[in-house]
Order: structure tokens, then sequence, then C-alpha cells
């Protein structure tokens, strides 16, 4: 797996919608990271982004897919809150224009409306 780490476009917006990242700090810009420092951190959302990174669309299918393989781990905060999104849209990893876009809608997953 790969992470954004500090100083990417993906860890700015971040910041820009209010979160915090937690890639290892000190592991580059896109460091390769082990599902023990994903247990070890317990985030409390969790953002694929997968599908996007392979050049391919998500379907319903790989959606579902990728959904269950977070569910084996119902201790993960993001997991038991619901907090797991599987984001493919190229405004996430391409700076550009819509950065205003991205960074609400990366605001509206991480700080969600009280139901």
């Amino acid at each position: 797996m790969f992470a954004a780490g500090h100083g990417s476009y993906i860890d700015e917006l971040l910041a820009i919608a209010g979160g915090k990242n937690v890639a290892p700090s000190a592991a580059g810009t896109f460091p390769k990271i082990s599902l023990e420092q994903i247990l070890t951190s317990d985030p409390d959302v969790i953002i694929d982004m997968g599908d996007y990174s392979h050049g391919r669309a998500a379907t319903a299918e790989s959606r579902r897919r990728k959904l269950d393989l977070w569910r084996q781990f119902p201790n993960l905060k993001a997991v038991r809150s619901g907090r797991v999104y599987d984001v493919t849209s190229d405004e996430f990893v391409v700076p550009g224009p819509r950065l205003a876009e991205a960074a609400s809608a990366l605001h509206r997953l991480l700080h969600p409306e009280p139901r």
C-alpha cells in the first residue's frame, strides 16, 4: 500500500480540509506503508484511492470489494464508524483549478454534517 505522504498534493488538500495525515512524516511524498502502520495509527477516516492509482475507474463491484477488504479490520475506528471512503476522482490527485472543489469534497468526507 502507498500513502499520500507529507508535502504531497493530497496532504495539502487534507490540511486545507481540516484533516490530519497519519502517513509517516519522514518517508517521502508517496511512501509505501504496511498494514501494521495503518492498524497502529488507527485513523478516524480512511480514504482509499486504490482503483484510481491503477488507472481504473471504480465500479460498484470494485467499490464493494474494497470496502469488504477494510471490513476485515473491525477494530479500526474508521471501519467501526463507517468512515471508509472509496475515492477515484482525479480532482484529488491532479493539482489544478479544481483544488477548491477537491478541498470542499474532502472536507465533507472528513467533517460530515451531524445527523
